[in-house]
């Protein structure tokens, strides 16, 4: 995670007493804070303290272990900036935590403080219903799918129409098949009862023809 960065500067050029100013006076952060701390006219002392409820889960550590002190000053000489690192603890925020980042120089007599807001992290991505889901291979189809699927797009009729009309194709093969075996005046009137039947039920579940009372 990117550090946020803030600049601080000791003035001490002037005839009176230093002055001390940050480069905001409030922040908002969501992890470790990056403070570069110069110091103009001469060599300072920085003292960096915290106070409210971010001093429970942070604290300012020089990155040069040399330039600070066990009394929490920090020293700036001239030329580069020193920088310091307000560092978190690995904690879980579920509401914001207030605090101050105090700096103070000369001996105390000059001091600036930065209001500190650190945010609970932003939630994750939000999970849609259908990722707990498993998913359901679907397998390829065969060749009597692909052909039925086919017949569908051309006639426009769904499976359970092409399934009724499949069994009267067969019935009517049974029916030729026997009265050509038979043959005879019951065989050819046995077909034509069959052929009518077939016809009549075609019809209906095609809706050319409706029956009585049904509209």
């Amino acid at each position: 995670m990117s550090r946020e960065r803030l600049a601080v500067t000791v003035d001490r050029t002037g005839s009176g007493r230093a002055d001390l100013t940050a480069s905001a006076d409030s922040i908002h952060l969501e992890g470790p804070l990056e403070i570069a701390v110069e110091s103009r006219g001469a060599p300072a002392h920085v003292h960096c303290r915290l106070s409210g409820d971010i001093a429970r889960v942070a604290r300012v550590t020089p990155l040069d272990q040399s330039a600070a002190r066990q009394d929490g000053n920090v020293y700036v000489p001239l030329g580069e900036p020193t920088v310091v690192v307000l560092d978190l603890d690995p904690v879980t925020l579920k509401e914001p935590l207030t605090g101050a980042l105090h700096l103070s120089a000369a001996y105390g007599s000059v001091e600036t403080a930065v209001e500190i807001t650190l945010e609970p992290e932003p939630a994750g991505a939000a999970v849609d219903r259908t990722l707990g889901t498993p998913s359901r291979h679907r397998e390829n189809p065969g060749a009597v799918e692909r052909a039925l699927e086919s017949v569908q797009s051309v006639t426009g009729l769904d499976s359970g129409t092409l399934g009724v009309v499949s069994l009267a194709f067969v019935a009517l093969v049974v029916a030729w098949s026997t009265a050509a075996v038979v043959g005879g005046l019951g065989a050819v009137l046995g077909m034509t009862v069959v052929l009518f039947g077939v016809g009549v039920g075609l019809a209906l579940l095609l809706g050319v023809v409706d029956l009585p009372g049904s509209s």
